[in-house]
């Protein structure tokens, strides 16, 4: 069977639990946090090349990689035991408000990603764009979309430069895009333009932008912190007027 092994390492606190998430709780890498984000950028992807309004062909076309009902998962995810260090952290930094353990930034772990059954070169490079898109543009845990859980591939040239980081998150996006489309026709369904307007589900669009900060900043945590004081003065992060 197919299998890939992924060396990550974390660029900032990641606050990751099981059913116990109080305060005192031990942060865990869990598979199903893992995969629920792939499955986000699945779908943001193919709902933008499908059309956000086609949850048929959406949801069968989900199912040949990350199962349903009926019908168990194409591939599943394997995080090898590995000592990580915790680190309490505050989940608002920027107000020194409500700490919590976390998994300590700076340090690097496995995760396998394993076919369980047998699959076709277009599914295959679907599960793994999908990852390295979940990676790039996702965070895992708590507070994730505040630059929390930020995690990055071992070996990644994007810590470079502006240039590179720019150039890397290109080829990645246009890699899933092409992926997921050759999965869709693939499966006998029609692909569209991409919207040049946000959709009713946060789909790829020709709308959205990834923005590059003007500030550098000395390390991870400052960013986070940064970016969270500026979050409520911004309506244009993660809302449409």
């Amino acid at each position: 069977m197919r299998s890939q092994e992924f060396k990550l390492n974390t660029v900032s606190t990641c606050f990751m639990h099981g059913a116990d998430n109080s305060k005192t709780s031990v942060p865990e890498l869990r598979a199903p946090a893992i995969r629920g984000v792939m499955r986000y950028w699945f779908r943001a992807v193919a709902g933008g090349l499908l059309g956000d309004r086609k949850l048929l062909e959406l949801h069968q076309i989900e199912s040949q990689i990350f199962g349903n009902t009926e019908v168990g998962s194409t591939f599943q995810i394997r995080i090898p035991h590995q000592n990580l260090q915790i680190e309490e952290n505050f989940l608002l930094p920027h107000h020194k408000r409500a700490l919590k353990n976390g998994l300590k930034a700076d340090q690097s772990f496995r995760i396998i990603l394993s076919a369980q059954r047998p699959v076709n070169d277009i599914l295959w490079d679907s599960i793994i764009s999908t990852f390295e898109a979940a990676v790039a543009f996702g965070g895992f845990g708590l507070r994730s979309r505040r630059g929390y859980g930020v995690l990055q591939l071992s070996g990644s040239k994007m810590i470079q430069n502006n240039d590179i980081w720019a150039e890397e998150m290109t080829r990645i996006a246009q890699t899933v895009v092409k992926n997921i489309q050759n999965m869709a026709e693939s499966a006998g369904f029609a692909t569209i333009q991409l919207a040049n307007e946000p959709t009713s589900f946060p789909c790829i669009n020709k709308k959205g932008i990834v923005a590059i900060g003007r500030n550098p900043y000395p390390n991870a945590q400052a960013a986070v912190i940064g970016f969270m004081d500026h979050v409520p003065q911004k309506k244009l992060v993660g809302i449409y007027r």
